[in-house]
């Protein structure tokens, strides 16, 4: 199976400056908390878009021209929601983050079989760049692994693709064991061992990560060794329903609003639930009108 890891360096930055305008001119910070500590997410300036961790107290010292934006990370998750959307028109497997986070904002897509309807890999390739609003600063990585897609992404270029052609292991082996999925006291702990590198883990004998990590040293070991068995996970789109009620009437007393909505309700209950098994119904709206 061939994943593509379609990773978004600057999204929270962007939809502040999309929400409001008069800071398109302005270095922005976006900060938030993480276990109790203030750090800063998404940096403006920052040109490569893997981030260096750093605090909000330390970002004020350094960059004390820049405005600060506390994150909000429900807005940020309806733009990633908005480009996922436009994704499922490219391939209707396609997995989503389910939370934003420094460095992971990422939509994985399934491209085994596209290859017949784009008829090569470089037009799927072009597509799904050319379907990114071009605000939005996108990493693509690609390989036959979600997780080495995802460091393929990270370590490339904006609005280009990076291609995994070789084996896995020997990509991943000179790479940081930052770029594992895993708590930041594990990855401390790495670093406290001298394991700095993913190569380095991997020349180790699993049963001695699982003696200092327990079931998560099996997933570092089998990570920084090209294992990855782990398959998409169906993002369905959200959507809402509408409906309207018209009396011909004007009406004076709630009965017959209540009565109405109901006789709205028992005309759906069989149909619904049929027509929309398997999608997420996120708001069932009802508007009553009456002709005056």
């Amino acid at each position: 199976m061939k994943f593509a890891c379609i990773l978004i360096t600057n999204l929270a930055v962007v939809s502040e400056r999309r929400r409001k305008i008069e800071l398109n001119n302005n270095q922005l910070i976006i900060f938030h908390e993480e276990n109790k500590v203030k750090n800063v997410m998404e940096n403006s300036l920052d040109p490569n878009g893997v981030l260096t961790k750093i605090t909000l107290r330390e970002a004020i010292y350094k960059y004390p021209q820049a405005v600060f934006v506390s994150a909000d990370k429900a807005y940020y998750m309806e733009s990633l929601n908005s480009v996922a959307n436009d994704l499922l028109f490219i391939s209707p497997v396609i997995e989503k983050v389910d939370q934003i986070s420094s460095n992971r904002n990422c939509i994985y897509m399934n491209l085994s079989g596209l290859k017949t309807i784009y008829k090569t890999y470089e037009n799927l390739e072009r597509h799904v760049l050319n379907t990114i609003p071009k605000d939005l600063a996108v990493r693509v990585g690609i390989s036959n692994e979600k997780f080495t897609s995802y460091v393929a992404a990270s370590i490339g270029n904006p609005r280009e693709v990076n291609k995994i052609i070789t084996n896995s292991k020997d990509f991943l082996k000179s790479l940081s064991v930052d770029f594992l999925p895993i708590d930041q006291i594990s990855k401390d702990k790495l670093h406290e061992f001298g394991l700095n590198t993913l190569g380095k883990i991997a020349s180790l004998e699993l049963n001695h990560l699982y003696a200092q990590f327990g079931s998560v040293g099996e997933t570092i070991w089998k990570l920084s060794n090209g294992i990855d068995k782990a398959k998409i996970k169906p993002y369905v789109k959200d959507f809402s329903i509408t409906e309207k009620l018209v009396f011909e009437r004007p009406i004076s007393t709630m009965n017959i609003l209540i009565s109405g909505d109901s006789f709205s309700d028992s005309q759906n209950q069989h149909t619904w639930p049929n027509y929309y098994e398997g999608h997420n119904v996120i708001n069932r709206a009802v508007g009553c009108h009456s002709n005056l």
